[in-house]
């Protein structure tokens, strides 16, 4: 799929690694350090020429504002039919406008996504952090009260998904879908990888 990233906190060249880790199979570590034996250069050469031919935009600007998102949006989806956008992460948006708190500031970016999704008619997939009540629970289990500084998140979204480790020190995740507006919900366990930084089905 062609995918247009917009990270707010994390360089494009990082970015890159990683997914050309992902896509290798290679240790991130190891790609990050250059200590790759010749097999695994040529798996990075075959990871980089997939990644190419998919077409993934990377875009870095920290402070983009929802209108410069939606103009790049729209002129990455006429010029090169763009499948997803996704969105790393939505706190950090900058709204552009002149809201007086982050409350307010959060949902102008909140609804200005949701728009976007409609108008061109695509997914976008946007991260969000959590208020830090959740670290205060024996269960640790995340609610959609716990997305942070607006209430809009919960509102605006068709679906949130919550991905947690129950034990940081395994490789077990479960990802929790505790809200889809045309579907049901409910949870699934997953396998992490942490060298690859990519989460895996359990089944084989």
């Amino acid at each position: 799929k062609r995918v247009a990233f917009f990270f707010f906190f994390m360089p494009k060249d990082e970015v890159a690694a990683r997914l050309l880790s992902a896509t290798s199979g290679l240790d991130a570590n190891l790609l990050s350090e250059g200590l790759l034996g010749d097999s695994d250069w040529q798996a990075l050469i075959l990871a980089l020429d997939g990644v190419q031919r998919e077409r993934v935009f990377i875009s870095d600007t920290p402070s983009l504002t929802p209108a410069q998102l939606r103009a790049q949006s729209y002129q990455l989806t006429a010029r090169y039919g763009i499948d997803l956008v996704m969105v790393d992460y939505l706190q950090l948006m900058e709204s552009g406008g002149r809201e007086q708190n982050r409350v307010e500031q959060v949902s102008v970016c909140s609804r200005a996504l949701k728009r976007l999704a409609m108008e061109l008619r695509l997914p976008v997939l946007a991260a969000a952090q959590l208020s830090r009540a959740v670290e205060n629970r024996a269960d640790k289990e995340p609610q959609l009260s716990d997305l942070r500084e607006s209430g809009s998140l919960e509102q605006d979204a068709d679906v949130v998904m919550f991905v947690t480790r129950p034990e940081s020190e395994s490789n077990l995740a479960r990802l929790k879908v505790a809200k889809h507006r045309g579907g049901p919900v409910g949870a699934a366990e997953l396998y992490f990888d942490a060298a690859q930084t990519r989460f895996r089905s359990l089944k084989r």
